[in-house]
Protein backbone atom coordinates (compact mmCIF):
# COMPACT_ATOMS: atom_id res chain seq x y z
CA UNK A 1 0.00 0.00 0.00
CA UNK A 2 1.55 3.29 -1.13
CA UNK A 3 0.51 5.28 1.96
CA UNK A 4 2.30 2.89 4.29
CA UNK A 5 5.29 2.62 1.97
CA UNK A 6 5.61 6.42 1.80
CA UNK A 7 5.43 6.70 5.61
CA UNK A 8 8.01 3.95 5.84
CA UNK A 9 10.46 5.64 3.46
CA UNK A 10 10.02 9.04 5.15
CA UNK A 11 10.14 7.72 8.72
CA UNK A 12 6.76 9.40 9.28
CA UNK A 13 3.78 8.47 11.40
CA UNK A 14 0.57 7.71 9.47
CA UNK A 15 -2.52 9.11 11.22
CA UNK A 16 -6.03 7.63 10.83
CA UNK A 17 -9.26 7.66 12.78
CA UNK A 18 -9.59 3.86 13.00
CA UNK A 19 -7.05 1.13 12.35
CA UNK A 20 -8.62 -2.27 11.65
CA UNK A 21 -6.38 -5.33 11.87
CA UNK A 22 -7.86 -8.16 9.79
CA UNK A 23 -9.59 -7.99 6.40
CA UNK A 24 -11.94 -10.91 6.68
CA UNK A 25 -15.72 -10.41 6.47
CA UNK A 26 -15.87 -8.60 9.82
CA UNK A 27 -13.02 -6.16 9.11
CA UNK A 28 -14.23 -5.51 5.57
CA UNK A 29 -17.80 -4.88 6.75
CA UNK A 30 -16.54 -2.52 9.44
CA UNK A 31 -14.55 -0.59 6.82
CA UNK A 32 -17.74 -0.24 4.76
CA UNK A 33 -19.65 1.05 7.79
CA UNK A 34 -16.92 3.56 8.69
CA UNK A 35 -16.56 4.69 5.09
CA UNK A 36 -20.28 5.34 4.78
CA UNK A 37 -20.01 7.60 7.83
CA UNK A 38 -16.98 9.52 6.58
CA UNK A 39 -14.67 8.11 9.24
CA UNK A 40 -11.07 7.64 8.14
CA UNK A 41 -10.12 3.96 8.26
CA UNK A 42 -7.04 1.90 7.46
CA UNK A 43 -7.61 -1.84 7.04
CA UNK A 44 -4.54 -4.12 7.15
CA UNK A 45 -4.11 -7.88 6.77
CA UNK A 46 -1.01 -10.08 6.37
CA UNK A 47 -2.72 -12.14 3.65
CA UNK A 48 -1.93 -11.36 0.03
CA UNK A 49 -5.58 -10.77 -0.89
CA UNK A 50 -9.14 -11.86 -0.08
CA UNK A 51 -9.91 -15.52 0.54
CA UNK A 52 -9.27 -18.11 -2.17
CA UNK A 53 -10.67 -21.08 -0.26
CA UNK A 54 -14.42 -21.43 0.20
CA UNK A 55 -15.69 -21.30 3.76
CA UNK A 56 -18.84 -20.07 5.50
CA UNK A 57 -20.79 -21.32 2.49
CA UNK A 58 -24.17 -19.86 3.51
CA UNK A 59 -25.10 -16.28 4.35
CA UNK A 60 -28.11 -15.98 6.63
CA UNK A 61 -31.09 -13.64 6.40
CA UNK A 62 -29.90 -11.16 9.04
CA UNK A 63 -26.53 -10.77 7.33
CA UNK A 64 -28.27 -10.32 3.98
CA UNK A 65 -30.32 -7.56 5.62
CA UNK A 66 -27.12 -5.73 6.51
CA UNK A 67 -25.85 -6.19 2.95
CA UNK A 68 -29.15 -4.73 1.73
CA UNK A 69 -28.73 -1.78 4.11
CA UNK A 70 -25.33 -0.90 2.63
CA UNK A 71 -26.55 -1.50 -0.92
CA UNK A 72 -24.80 -4.73 -1.94
CA UNK A 73 -27.42 -7.48 -1.40
CA UNK A 74 -28.21 -7.96 -5.08
CA UNK A 75 -24.53 -8.00 -5.99
CA UNK A 76 -24.02 -10.78 -3.44
CA UNK A 77 -27.03 -12.71 -4.75
CA UNK A 78 -25.54 -12.71 -8.25
CA UNK A 79 -22.69 -14.86 -6.88
CA UNK A 80 -22.60 -18.31 -5.33
CA UNK A 81 -25.38 -20.81 -5.96
CA UNK A 82 -27.47 -19.97 -9.05
CA UNK A 83 -31.11 -19.07 -8.46
CA UNK A 84 -32.38 -22.31 -10.02
CA UNK A 85 -30.01 -24.65 -8.16
CA UNK A 86 -31.57 -26.90 -5.46
CA UNK A 87 -30.61 -26.07 -1.88
CA UNK A 88 -31.39 -29.55 -0.50
CA UNK A 89 -29.27 -31.15 2.21
CA UNK A 90 -28.93 -34.87 1.45
CA UNK A 91 -27.41 -37.77 3.40
CA UNK A 92 -25.83 -40.86 1.87
CA UNK A 93 -23.76 -43.90 2.71
CA UNK A 94 -21.71 -42.65 -0.25
CA UNK A 95 -22.79 -40.04 -2.77
CA UNK A 96 -23.21 -42.66 -5.51
CA UNK A 97 -24.86 -45.39 -3.41
CA UNK A 98 -27.66 -45.25 -0.85
CA UNK A 99 -29.52 -42.06 -0.05
CA UNK A 100 -30.48 -42.11 3.64
CA UNK A 101 -32.47 -38.89 3.99
CA UNK A 102 -33.04 -35.55 2.31
CA UNK A 103 -34.17 -32.16 3.52
CA UNK A 104 -35.89 -30.75 0.44
CA UNK A 105 -35.55 -26.99 0.29
CA UNK A 106 -36.63 -24.52 -2.39
CA UNK A 107 -34.26 -22.97 -4.89
CA UNK A 108 -33.58 -19.28 -4.38
CA UNK A 109 -36.02 -18.47 -7.18
CA UNK A 110 -38.75 -20.66 -5.66
CA UNK A 111 -38.18 -19.21 -2.19
CA UNK A 112 -38.51 -15.67 -3.54
CA UNK A 113 -41.89 -16.52 -5.05
CA UNK A 114 -43.04 -18.44 -1.98
CA UNK A 115 -42.22 -15.71 0.52
CA UNK A 116 -44.33 -13.19 -1.40
CA UNK A 117 -47.40 -15.20 -0.48
CA UNK A 118 -46.67 -15.40 3.24
CA UNK A 119 -48.63 -13.30 5.68
CA UNK A 120 -46.59 -12.48 8.77
CA UNK A 121 -44.69 -15.77 8.82
CA UNK A 122 -41.41 -14.36 7.51
CA UNK A 123 -39.90 -11.55 9.57
CA UNK A 124 -36.74 -10.76 7.61
CA UNK A 125 -36.39 -8.27 4.78
CA UNK A 126 -34.03 -10.64 2.94
CA UNK A 127 -33.88 -14.37 2.30
CA UNK A 128 -30.72 -16.35 3.12
CA UNK A 129 -28.33 -17.05 0.26
CA UNK A 130 -25.95 -19.94 -0.42
CA UNK A 131 -22.78 -18.03 -1.21
CA UNK A 132 -19.22 -18.72 -0.16
CA UNK A 133 -17.26 -16.25 1.95
CA UNK A 134 -14.67 -16.00 -0.84
CA UNK A 135 -17.23 -14.26 -3.08
CA UNK A 136 -18.58 -12.09 -0.27
CA UNK A 137 -15.11 -10.86 0.68
CA UNK A 138 -14.35 -9.75 -2.88
CA UNK A 139 -17.54 -7.64 -3.01
CA UNK A 140 -16.97 -6.17 0.45
CA UNK A 141 -13.39 -5.28 -0.47
CA UNK A 142 -14.42 -3.41 -3.61
CA UNK A 143 -16.95 -1.31 -1.74
CA UNK A 144 -14.73 -0.80 1.32
CA UNK A 145 -11.96 0.63 -0.84
CA UNK A 146 -14.40 2.91 -2.65
CA UNK A 147 -16.04 4.12 0.56
CA UNK A 148 -12.88 4.68 2.61
CA UNK A 149 -10.88 6.03 -0.32
CA UNK A 150 -8.02 3.69 0.62
CA UNK A 151 -6.93 0.32 -0.74
CA UNK A 152 -6.89 -2.49 1.79
CA UNK A 153 -3.31 -2.91 3.04
CA UNK A 154 -2.94 -6.58 2.20
CA UNK A 155 0.50 -7.98 2.97
CA UNK A 156 0.87 -5.85 6.13
CA UNK A 157 0.66 -7.30 9.64
CA UNK A 158 0.14 -5.73 13.04
CA UNK A 159 3.25 -6.28 15.18
CA UNK A 160 2.26 -4.59 18.44
CA UNK A 161 0.57 -1.52 19.88
CA UNK A 162 0.15 0.64 22.97
CA UNK A 163 -2.54 3.12 23.89
CA UNK A 164 -3.01 6.30 25.87
CA UNK A 165 -6.00 8.46 26.74
CA UNK A 166 -6.21 9.95 23.24
CA UNK A 167 -5.38 7.10 20.91
CA UNK A 168 -3.37 4.06 19.90
CA UNK A 169 0.15 3.75 18.53
CA UNK A 170 0.48 0.62 16.40
CA UNK A 171 3.41 -0.81 14.48
CA UNK A 172 2.71 -2.42 11.10
CA UNK A 173 5.24 -4.21 8.92
CA UNK A 174 5.21 -6.03 5.60
CA UNK A 175 4.32 -9.68 6.17
CA UNK A 176 7.45 -10.80 4.32
CA UNK A 177 9.59 -9.06 6.94
CA UNK A 178 11.80 -7.42 4.33
CA UNK A 179 11.20 -3.82 5.41
CA UNK A 180 11.15 -2.02 8.77
CA UNK A 181 7.83 -1.30 10.52
CA UNK A 182 5.68 1.81 10.21
CA UNK A 183 3.97 3.54 13.13
CA UNK A 184 0.26 4.25 12.72
CA UNK A 185 -1.44 6.64 15.11
CA UNK A 186 -5.17 5.92 15.38
CA UNK A 187 -7.96 7.16 17.57
CA UNK A 188 -9.15 3.54 17.85
CA UNK A 189 -7.86 0.05 17.01
CA UNK A 190 -10.14 -2.86 16.15
CA UNK A 191 -8.75 -6.40 16.14
CA UNK A 192 -10.79 -8.36 13.62
CA UNK A 193 -7.78 -10.61 13.22
CA UNK A 194 -9.22 -14.07 13.72
CA UNK A 195 -9.09 -16.88 16.23
CA UNK A 196 -5.37 -16.36 16.98
CA UNK A 197 -5.91 -12.61 17.32
CA UNK A 198 -2.75 -10.62 18.00
CA UNK A 199 -4.92 -7.87 19.48
CA UNK A 200 -6.85 -10.15 21.86
CA UNK A 201 -3.69 -11.82 23.09
CA UNK A 202 -1.94 -8.48 23.62
CA UNK A 203 -4.90 -7.32 25.73
CA UNK A 204 -4.67 -10.50 27.80
CA UNK A 205 -8.29 -11.39 26.98
CA UNK A 206 -9.19 -15.08 27.15
CA UNK A 207 -11.93 -17.11 25.54
CA UNK A 208 -14.47 -18.95 27.67
CA UNK A 209 -16.75 -21.77 26.58
CA UNK A 210 -16.31 -25.23 25.11
CA UNK A 211 -13.36 -26.33 23.03
CA UNK A 212 -11.58 -29.54 22.13
CA UNK A 213 -14.87 -31.38 21.78
CA UNK A 214 -14.19 -34.76 20.16
CA UNK A 215 -16.89 -36.48 18.13
CA UNK A 216 -16.96 -38.85 15.19
CA UNK A 217 -17.98 -35.89 13.06
CA UNK A 218 -17.71 -32.09 13.38
CA UNK A 219 -15.76 -32.39 16.61
CA UNK A 220 -11.99 -32.42 16.25
CA UNK A 221 -9.66 -32.09 13.29
CA UNK A 222 -11.17 -31.78 9.82
CA UNK A 223 -9.44 -31.99 6.44
CA UNK A 224 -10.71 -29.38 3.98
CA UNK A 225 -10.45 -29.71 0.20
CA UNK A 226 -11.43 -27.14 -2.40
CA UNK A 227 -12.00 -29.17 -5.54
CA UNK A 228 -13.36 -29.07 -9.04
CA UNK A 229 -15.37 -32.08 -10.28
CA UNK A 230 -16.78 -31.15 -13.72
CA UNK A 231 -18.69 -34.42 -14.24
CA UNK A 232 -20.10 -34.80 -10.71
CA UNK A 233 -23.63 -33.76 -11.61
CA UNK A 234 -23.68 -35.97 -14.71
CA UNK A 235 -22.56 -39.05 -12.79
CA UNK A 236 -24.51 -38.50 -9.57
CA UNK A 237 -27.33 -41.12 -9.53
CA UNK A 238 -29.50 -39.01 -7.20
CA UNK A 239 -31.21 -35.65 -7.29
CA UNK A 240 -28.87 -32.66 -7.12
CA UNK A 241 -28.46 -31.06 -3.67
CA UNK A 242 -26.56 -28.12 -2.22
CA UNK A 243 -24.94 -30.09 0.59
CA UNK A 244 -24.00 -33.75 0.46
CA UNK A 245 -23.26 -35.68 3.67
CA UNK A 246 -21.57 -39.08 3.51
CA UNK A 247 -21.67 -41.48 6.48
CA UNK A 248 -19.86 -44.81 6.14
CA UNK A 249 -17.35 -46.88 8.18
CA UNK A 250 -14.37 -45.38 6.36
CA UNK A 251 -15.11 -41.67 6.60
CA UNK A 252 -17.68 -39.05 7.53
CA UNK A 253 -17.77 -36.11 5.13
CA UNK A 254 -19.83 -33.13 4.08
CA UNK A 255 -19.51 -31.34 0.75
CA UNK A 256 -21.16 -28.09 -0.30
CA UNK A 257 -21.52 -26.73 -3.81
CA UNK A 258 -19.57 -23.50 -4.24
CA UNK A 259 -20.78 -22.32 -7.63
CA UNK A 260 -23.43 -24.84 -8.75
CA UNK A 261 -21.29 -25.74 -11.75
CA UNK A 262 -18.65 -28.12 -10.45
CA UNK A 263 -16.67 -26.51 -7.65
CA UNK A 264 -17.12 -27.90 -4.14
CA UNK A 265 -15.99 -27.38 -0.56
CA UNK A 266 -15.27 -30.87 0.81
CA UNK A 267 -14.64 -31.48 4.54
CA UNK A 268 -13.66 -34.88 5.93
CA UNK A 269 -13.37 -35.99 9.54
CA UNK A 270 -9.82 -36.96 10.54
CA UNK A 271 -9.56 -40.11 12.66
CA UNK A 272 -7.71 -39.87 16.02
CA UNK A 273 -4.87 -42.09 14.76
CA UNK A 274 -4.31 -39.99 11.61
CA UNK A 275 -1.97 -37.05 11.06
CA UNK A 276 -3.15 -34.97 8.09
CA UNK A 277 -0.21 -32.56 8.22
CA UNK A 278 1.55 -34.45 5.45
CA UNK A 279 -1.48 -35.29 3.33
CA UNK A 280 -1.14 -34.48 -0.35
CA UNK A 281 -3.53 -33.86 -3.22
CA UNK A 282 -3.49 -37.63 -3.80
CA UNK A 283 -4.77 -38.12 -0.26
CA UNK A 284 -7.52 -35.60 -1.00
CA UNK A 285 -8.53 -37.65 -4.03
CA UNK A 286 -8.51 -40.81 -1.90
CA UNK A 287 -10.85 -39.24 0.65
CA UNK A 288 -13.17 -38.03 -2.10
CA UNK A 289 -13.35 -41.57 -3.51
CA UNK A 290 -14.18 -42.93 -0.05
CA UNK A 291 -17.02 -40.48 0.35
CA UNK A 292 -18.39 -40.50 -3.18
CA UNK A 293 -18.06 -44.12 -4.29
CA UNK A 294 -17.45 -42.73 -7.77
CA UNK A 295 -14.37 -43.03 -9.96
CA UNK A 296 -14.53 -39.54 -11.42
CA UNK A 297 -11.74 -37.10 -12.20
CA UNK A 298 -11.32 -34.24 -9.74
CA UNK A 299 -8.95 -31.31 -9.65
CA UNK A 300 -7.72 -30.40 -6.17
CA UNK A 301 -7.47 -26.62 -5.92
CA UNK A 302 -6.30 -26.43 -2.29
CA UNK A 303 -6.21 -28.39 0.98
CA UNK A 304 -6.00 -27.49 4.65
CA UNK A 305 -7.03 -28.49 8.16
CA UNK A 306 -9.24 -26.87 10.77
CA UNK A 307 -10.76 -27.72 14.15
CA UNK A 308 -14.48 -28.31 14.62
CA UNK A 309 -16.13 -28.24 18.03
CA UNK A 310 -15.33 -24.72 19.27
CA UNK A 311 -18.02 -22.62 20.94
CA UNK A 312 -16.04 -19.79 22.52
CA UNK A 313 -16.59 -16.16 23.43
CA UNK A 314 -14.11 -13.56 24.67
CA UNK A 315 -14.35 -12.40 28.27
CA UNK A 316 -14.61 -8.79 27.09
CA UNK A 317 -14.64 -6.96 23.74
CA UNK A 318 -12.98 -3.68 24.68
CA UNK A 319 -10.09 -2.27 26.66
CA UNK A 320 -9.82 1.50 26.43
CA UNK A 321 -9.59 2.49 22.78
CA UNK A 322 -8.96 -1.05 21.57
CA UNK A 323 -11.75 -3.42 20.51
CA UNK A 324 -11.95 -7.01 19.24
CA UNK A 325 -14.53 -8.32 16.79
CA UNK A 326 -15.39 -11.30 14.60
CA UNK A 327 -13.60 -14.57 15.33
CA UNK A 328 -11.28 -12.69 17.68
CA UNK A 329 -14.32 -12.14 19.93
CA UNK A 330 -16.40 -15.28 19.33
CA UNK A 331 -15.47 -18.57 17.69
CA UNK A 332 -18.12 -21.12 16.73
CA UNK A 333 -17.17 -24.02 14.49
Amino acid sequence: MKELQDAQSQGAVLEVDVLVAGAGPCGLMLANELGLRGIGCLLADPKATTAFNPQANATQARTMEHFRRIGIAQEIRALGLPADHPTDIAYFTRFATHELARLRLPTAAQATEHVRGLRGAWNAAELPHRVSQKFVEAVLRKHAEARTGRPVAFGWKLLDFDQDADGVNARLAPADGKCPPVTVRARYLVGADGARSTVRQALGVSYSGATGVQRQFMGGRMFAVYLRAPTFYEQLPHDVAWMYVSVNPERRVFMASVDGRGEFAFHAAVHPDEDPSGWTHEDAKRLFAQASGMAIPIEVLSTGTWIAGHSLVAERYQQGRVFIAGDAAHLFT
